[in-house]
């Protein structure tokens, strides 16, 4: 019985070791620690009390050995055998725990061990996750040989007499009581190799989900090289493109504008095709910024474009912006500058584009003829250049919404555009980690643009 109590002991030490956390284990070793208690119970067998309550603690071990075997959804409909029979071992275990002196206590014992058994068959049989386990074979012929050992001994008992003791005396009865602390625990040694085994199969698929995993980030990984070989591709193509396109754009602008200093100096005679020539130099402007933007789009939306900090004058990069736009509107424009020169870190080609877009947004979207009013100056407390665009307002509802989502325009019917103008301006204001935002008072709306100095 001691030798018994100290395997219990051992196999329970190399569960909590060697088991997977689980309700399996966790049930196992409860079961074992109720089967300890039973044990020492029984060794006091002169008490009859203490012989009944290590009896009933003997087979309700049993009984929850029998559950560590039925997974974690109790109530299947498959389960209703095993269920059964492990209420008919809960039962042998509470008449035993409620009348320790009962007559034939000790067939109540064996009974109660062999629906245990029957129970921890039938769970084995029927719960899925153990399919597949090489180790189930042996645990079900173990099991079996058990139940089989307990009914040979309930036959060596023949014929029943009232007060039999549990453990007799004669060799017989003490080789009886070997076999069934043997055949437990057998059951013992077949339960650790079944839950090594479902570790083994776990850890199998583990390794074939890993090496799924990393198969399917090869092919995400080729796929981005690929996708972005097509992308550098297709933007080396924007820019020839835009390159070719732009350079006879300029040279157009510089005839155009030529062309314009000759005719100013005709006077009045040339009134008309001083507005001609207006209106071109007008429709270059806007296609020009129509493919700046579109460009820088593209670089900024693909994440392509780094910023290429220089130390730049900001007043010089200001009025370069303020001398983009078309020059009949130049004259609405009030440039503001705080000091003559302002010096920060910046990428003057961006802030350049993101400049003349408010510009041209004030605009394109304030009334003809009212002024523009565009303010440069530094904030000594936040380290910083602030540019200020402000103008009055057409329509209020032109700033409904999120104005500087990507694709999102003004309602001012008369101009059309891409929606990239101030989407353009709030990435460039992110790409010199600043700000960008705008306030409406009195029919006057002010654009905010702010980077570190």
């Amino acid at each position: 019985m001691y030798f018994f109590t100290g395997s219990l002991i051992s196999y329970t030490i190399c569960i909590l070791i060697f088991g997977n956390k689980g309700r399996e284990r966790d049930i196992w070793i409860l079961s074992n620690i109720v089967g300890i208690l039973g044990m020492l119970f029984l060794s006091n067998i002169e008490n009859v009390y203490y012989v009944g309550i290590g009896i009933s603690l003997t087979i309700l071990s049993g009984s929850l050995k029998s559950l560590a075997f039925s997974g974690k959804n109790f109530w299947f409909k498959r389960y209703f055998l095993p269920h059964l029979f492990l209420l008919l071992s809960l039962i042998c275990a509470s008449i035993v725990a409620f009348y320790p002196d009962i007559h034939y206590r000790r067939n109540y014992f064996l009974l109660g061990m062999f629906f245990a058994l029957a129970a921890s068959l039938m769970y084995l049989l029927r719960n899925r996750q153990w399919y597949g386990l090489k180790q189930k074979g042996y645990a079900v012929a173990g099991m079996a040989l058990g139940m089989i050992a307990v009914l040979f001994v309930i036959g060596q008992a023949f014929p029943f007499v009232p007060n039999q003791r549990l453990v007799e005396s004669s060799a017989r009865g003490v080789a009886n009581f070997s076999a069934l602390c043997l055949a437990s625990l057998a059951i013992q040694l077949l339960f650790l190799a079944l839950i090594f085994g479902q570790s083994q199969r776990e850890r199998e698929r583990q390794l074939r989900r890993n090496a799924m995993l990393s198969y399917e980030i090869r092919l995400k990984q080729a796929t981005l090289i690929e996708t972005n070989k097509l992308a550098d591709e297709r933007q080396n193509l924007i820019k020839m493109l835009t390159h070719e396109v732009r350079q006879p754009l300029n040279t157009a602008q510089a005839a155009l504008q030529s062309i314009s200093a000759d005719v100013a100096k005709l006077g009045k005679k040339a009134v008309g095709v001083k507005s001609k020539l207006t209106n071109m130099v007008t429709v270059l402007n806007s296609i020009t910024l129509s493919i700046s933007n579109s460009l820088l789009g593209a670089t900024l939306i693909s994440n392509r474009r780094k910023p290429e900090l220089v130390s730049i004058d900001i007043c010089d990069v200001s009025q370069l912006a303020y001398l983009d736009i078309n020059p009949i509107d130049q004259p609405r424009i009030n440039l503001q500058f705080v000091q003559p020169h302002i010096f920060a870190e910046a990428d003057p080609i961006v802030l350049r584009l993101a400049l003349r877009n408010l510009l041209e947004n004030a605009v394109k979207y304030s009334p003809a003829e009212t002024p523009i009013i565009f303010k440069i100056g530094t904030d000594e407390d936040r380290l910083s250049v602030q540019f200020a665009i402000t103008n009055r307002l057409i329509d209020k509802a032109m700033l409904d919404g999120d104005i500087f989502a990507r694709n999102k325009r003004g309602v001012d019917s008369r101009y059309n555009g891409d929606g990239l103008g101030l989407f353009i301006v709030s990435e460039v204001a992110k790409m010199h980690q600043g700000t960008l935002g705008h306030n409406i008072a009195d029919n006057e709306v002010t654009f905010h643009l702010e980077i570190p100095a």
